[in-house]
């Protein structure tokens, strides 16, 4: 029975005896003895009348589990094995800063004293027996210790002296015996009291006299338990102080060196491996060096990579650095693997085959597509397995990718595992840096055990169970633990927060507030009232040690599975993104700041044809913040550049369209476009840097002619069919293409901004580029006909 069984066991209640940390039961007086500490070792006991005891020693450092033992005591009188009194109390004293336990037991002739002394990590028992009669008495006295989980142990005999220890990563038992008669090991107590030394499990010793009228005879057994090196977190972080000094090997003979990685034994360290999804347009081969063929199959090739996403899921290496940085200022070493993309300063020194972050996956449309509660689980699972392998026994995973799926969760940020290794962003959905890292920061705080409400320690009351009520059904109502969108607690892991506070919260939250919080437009909201609640800091209560961090260390002791961890469980992410947006919206810090993507629908088309009267590629611009502002897009292709403005309505989920006219396209020559987009706010401060990837179609108008009746004669698909047309049509070479198109009329209730002179497109009649064409064309000699042919592309007006 483990110690906290026998805890369990006692019907009775407890009744303290004085200030001291021993409680008896009222009616039947085992004794409990509790102590703790976060810093020392200590041992708390559960001690019996009969003359047994189990005990526990923790150290506030060690990564192995608690380590049990068991003691036990026998005394016979000429021959005759001394009952105890079941029900005798003990004298509960205190010696500096021990605990002492005293039985007595006077019998016919004989008295007998029993002592436990309790003291940091060691327990002295001592029997002695008084004879207190007339005549001389033949005394026999057993002491024994027990260990219930001697796997991998060894003993060495020094003496009267037993030591005990596992190879490493465990605890020393270290047994002293006061001068016996026998002192050995056994697979039994019996074995043991033997000499038979056949077995580690049991350290027993015996007594025996004959003591004279007046005389005593005294037995004791000293129980020192200490914590192997190799078994210490001095830094609390999970990873022991041998890895962390040494590097660590695995069972199957994986070596992870994470003292070359930045691990510090004194700071607490986490370890996060980021990977990501290729897009669409690079998974189906779009990123080439070859210009597309004037044939029918690679022309189907460009309307692929055409109408292909184009999003690109790698995070920009800032990102890392800020989440860095925050984990820094609270104490802790943040060491991210993003592959060739990024590693952290500290992790310099890993070799490119060390590193296993980075864009390793596949584009897939739908991450959790047609997966119910337990597929996503499932699916997280494999995740982790699949991208960590060897190193979840170190690090914590990212995946970021595309949308969650194509039903009722196509607009939800992520999902992770709550006290586990990895978790999924969908980047489809958060279109901004600062969108990605808050929600990389929420994500990863699951697997730190974060609620939506804080970590659920003893102290936390905000988890209780609250009553939801269906908006659309009032009839309908459930209850769930938590409330995602508690407005007092300022962490990124509440809803009302995920976009706005890039923090976990600093300090207790002790409040009553009103819920539902006014920016919660989910449809299940709770039922209106004033709920009181305690969260106690994030910071100060994350989770390091899962059940998989030191998992399949070769000598870890029998703490592999970590049983002492809590529970793994795949978060339920409700939010969808226009509510984040709305709610970080209403708090003032997302204002002047904008999201930005390349236009997503079925019939999308970002490619570029050269030769083509127009090229538009079309985006989509969304204010993050409360206020009205003007946003100024400058988009560079390389051979030209373009420039407008476009006024965005604050605290709305409207999206505004941003038209990028690429003019002129004729220069280009390679079939892949660099769009290197920049957006601005009416302050002037840049607030979006990205870069996207675009196919170019280099066919001259003769092959564009070529291609168009190759297609149209085909058994091509309709939809091809149709690309064909609207693409395959050359500019006229009567028509000048050179001023840029008028952007399309803005949404209602959008008003586009008008832009000033030095503002306006490139492309229009003050752009530069006829000026550099036309200097260009004086310089190498063409004269009238080179420039005859400039107005013929469209390049010149």
């Amino acid at each position: 029975m483990s110690l906290c069984a026998a805890l369990a066991a006692t019907t009775a209640p407890m009744a303290p005896v004085a200030d001291a940390k021993v409680t008896l039961g009222t009616t039947q007086p085992d004794a409990t003895v509790s102590n703790s500490s976060a810093t020392e070792p200590f041992i708390n006991g559960f001690i019996t009348p009969r003359g047994t005891g189990r005990f526990e020693y923790s150290h506030p450092a060690s990564q192995a589990d608690n380590h049990q033992f068991d003691t036990s005591m026998e005394v016979r009188t000429n021959g005759d094995v001394v009952v105890p009194d079941l029900f005798a109390k003990p004298k509960v004293t205190t010696d500096g800063t021990a605990d002492v336990l005293t039985y007595t037991l006077q019998q016919t002739d004989l008295l007998i004293t029993r002592t436990y002394r309790i003291d940091g990590g060691q327990v002295d028992v001592t029997v002695t027996v008084e004879n207190t009669g007339q005549n001389a008495a033949d005394v026999g006295i057993d002491l024994d210790n027990a260990l219930p989980m001697y796997a991998g142990i060894t003993a060495n005999q020094d003496g009267d002296r037993l030591v005990m220890q596992p190879k490493a990563g465990g605890y020393i038992t270290d047994v002293r015996f006061t001068a016996p008669d026998i002192v050995a090991t056994g697979a039994t107590k019996a074995a043991a009291l033997s000499g038979a030394n056949n077995g580690v499990k049991h350290q027993a010793a015996r007594w025996e006299r004959t003591v004279a009228p007046g005389a005593s005879i005294s037995a004791g057994m000293s129980v020192a338990i200490s914590t192997q090196d190799s078994a210490l977190d001095t830094d609390g972080d999970g990873l022991r102080d041998s890895w962390e000094a040494e590097g660590l090997r695995l069972a199957d003979g994986t070596y992870l060196p994470i003292q070359r990685w930045g691990a510090d034994p004194d700071r607490k360290d986490l370890f996060l491996q980021v990977n990501w999804m290729k897009s669409e347009w690079k998974t189906i081969g779009c990123d080439r060096t070859e210009s597309f063929a004037a044939n029918l199959s690679e022309f189907a090739e460009f309307a692929a990579c055409a109408t292909a996403n184009t999003k690109s899921y790698a995070p920009n290496p800032s990102l890392f650095k800020e989440l860095e940085d925050l984990f820094d200022e609270n104490g802790i070493n943040l060491h991210i693997d993003a592959g060739k993309h990024y590693v952290s300063e500290s992790m310099a020194s890993m070799t490119a085959k060390e590193r296993k972050g980075g864009e390793t996956e596949d584009y897939t449309a739908e991450y959790f597509g047609g997966l119910d509660e337990e597929g996503r689980t499932t699916k997280l699972e494999d995740q982790a397995e699949r991208l960590l392998g060897a190193r979840r026994s170190v690090f914590r995973s990212a995946l970021i990718g595309t949308r969650f799926d194509e039903g009722a969760k196509r607009n939800v940020t992520g999902l992770g595992q709550v006290n586990g290794s990895t978790f999924f962003v969908s980047g489809d959905v958060t279109n901004s840096d600062e969108l990605l890292r808050n929600t990389i920061l929420h994500e990863f705080g699951h697997t730190l055990g974060l609620m939506h409400w804080g970590r659920e320690t003893r102290d936390n009351t905000a988890q209780r169970f609250v009553r939801f009520v269906d908006t659309k059904d009032p009839s309908a109502e459930f209850y769930r633990p938590g409330y995602d969108w508690l407005g007092s607690y300022k962490s990124t892991m509440s809803y009302a927060y995920q976009f706005s506070e890039f923090n976990f919260s600093d300090q207790e939250v002790r409040t009553t507030e009103k819920i539902p919080n006014s920016e919660d437009k989910s449809r299940f909201k709770p039922e209106e009232s004033q709920f009181d609640y305690v969260i106690p800091s994030d910071w100060d209560n994350l989770l390091f040690k899962t059940e998989f961090i030191g998992q399949g260390v070769r000598d870890y002791d029998n703490a592999i599975d970590a049983p002492d961890a809590p529970d793994v469980l795949a978060d339920e992410e409700r939010a969808e993104v226009n509510e984040l947006i709305s709610a970080a919206a209403a708090t003032g810090k997302n204002d002047g700041k904008v999201g930005f993507s390349l236009a997503r629908s079925l019939h999308n088309d970002n490619g570029i044809v050269t030769h083509a009267d127009t090229n538009i590629i079309k985006g989509e611009l969304r204010n993050l913040g409360s206020t009205d502002d003007t946003f100024t897009v400058v988009a560079d292709y390389g051979v030209g550049q373009f420039k407008d403005s476009y006024f965005a309505k604050g605290d709305s989920n409207y999206i505004t369209p941003v038209d990028i006219e690429v003019s002129p396209a004729v220069f280009i020559d390679n079939p892949v476009v660099p769009l290197h987009v920049t957006v601005s706010n009416s302050e002037g401060a840049q607030v979006f840097d990205d870069t996207f990837n675009i196919s170019a179609l280099e066919y001259t108008p003769e092959e564009m002619d070529k291609v168009l009746k190759e297609v149209l004669a085909s058994d091509a698909d309709e939809n091809l069919k149709a690309f064909a047309r609207q693409r395959l049509k050359a500019a006229k070479v009567e028509t000048s293409t050179a001023t840029a198109k008028p952007a399309p009329a803005p949404a209602p209730t959008q008003k586009k901004a008008e832009p000033s002179q030095s503002e306006k497109p490139s492309g229009s009649s003050e752009s530069p580029t006829a000026i550099i064409i036309g200097v260009l064309l004086g310089l190498i000699g063409l004269g009238a006909a080179g420039f005859g042919w400039a107005h013929s592309q469209g390049l010149l007006p």
